[in-house]
């Protein structure tokens, strides 16, 4: 007799494996096999689904959508733990959907509760992304290291290791801001350094060189962010990663511009479709072209828009 819904083992073993962060091909392949309405009614299953499309393919929407039900089912059913750490989840994807303050405001009696080091690492980490989002910096940068001086509490030295690749790679961006650029590009250098040395770690490798050619190129070390960034863009074609193909893309763009490459960086940006972590892009491209009027009027409609839609990294 077939069953419409999948025994709770399923959901079990989401659970153990998002908790290692770990995807088992099996457990993949029987989420894959669910139907919507099913996946949905398992919230592990559907955390781990939605982990998995944010940090292995980059497809944002589709992950909002179901880690935003498994923290609505884990409250519902008064499950602590699975609340915080679907919490983790959810305000990455707040980060990833420009809802900074929002995140904020979750997260701050959750940290006020106990829990293993890895997982207040992880809600930190979502602290820095979205103060980062509001143009917070200090404070970002100062969210970042007190999840990476947590992570020296972690026993588990798996989750030790990638939680430093993590938060190595992504404060990286807030050492740049505050004018720390040789510091930033050596964050970014550990990052994909201990990516790149076990095997285990691939599927973190897209975005550790993603950071590290965008860290090389605002140093102005432009032939190394060509090639770091060309390694970044063709590791985001092997997962498919979408959205962060495109930012890769749009990052060659810019190093093409600071080239005065105009015309490639241009073609670089109309294949990225956007101008990535560089919204000041047409403003550059016009004083370079001597289209000084444009240029006024670019930067006029950038002091239009929020800070904090210009300073995701």
């Amino acid at each position: 007799m077939k069953h419409n819904t999948p025994p709770n083992d399923l959901d079990r073993a989401a659970r153990a494996a998002l908790q290692q962060r770990r995807y088992p091909d099996e457990v993949l392949a029987r989420l894959d096999a669910l139907a919507e309405p099913e996946l949905l009614a398992l919230p592990w299953a559907a955390l781990l689904q939605g982990r998995r499309l944010c940090r292995l393919h980059s497809r944002f929407a589709e992950a909002t959508a179901l880690i935003d039900r498994a923290l609505a089912n884990f409250r519902a059913a008064g499950n602590g733990e699975g609340e915080l750490w679907a919490l983790a989840e959810w305000l990455v994807m707040r980060y990833h959907n420009g809802d900074y303050a929002a995140g904020l405001e979750e997260l701050f009696d959750a940290l006020a509760q106990p829990m293993r080091p890895y997982l207040r690492a992880e809600l930190l980490f979502g602290q820095f992304l979205c103060a980062i989002g509001l143009g917070q910096v200090r404070d970002a940068v100062a969210a970042g290291e007190a999840a990476l001086d947590a992570l020296q509490d972690e026993s588990d030295a798996w989750l030790q290791r990638i939680g430093r690749i993590q938060m190595q790679r992504n404060i990286a961006a807030g050492y740049h801001y505050l004018g720390e650029s040789r510091r930033s590009v050596a964050a970014a250098e550990q990052a994909a350094a201990l990516a790149h040395s076990h095997a285990d770690t691939a599927d973190m490798q897209p975005w550790c060189f993603y950071e590290l050619g965008l860290a090389r190129w605002r140093y102005g070390q432009l032939a190394a962010a060509t090639e770091t960034l060309d390694h970044a863009r063709r590791l985001a074609e092997q997962w498919q990663h979408r959205e962060l193909w495109r930012w890769a893309v749009a990052a060659q763009g810019h190093v093409l511009r600071d080239q005065d490459r105009l015309e490639a960086a241009l073609a670089a940006y109309q294949l990225a479709n956007c101008w990535g972590e560089d919204p000041e892009g047409p403003a550059f491209i016009q004083l370079r072209q001597g289209r000084l009027a444009e240029a006024r009027w670019s930067c006029e409609m950038l002091q239009r828009v929020s800070p904090a839609a210009s300073s995701q990294g």
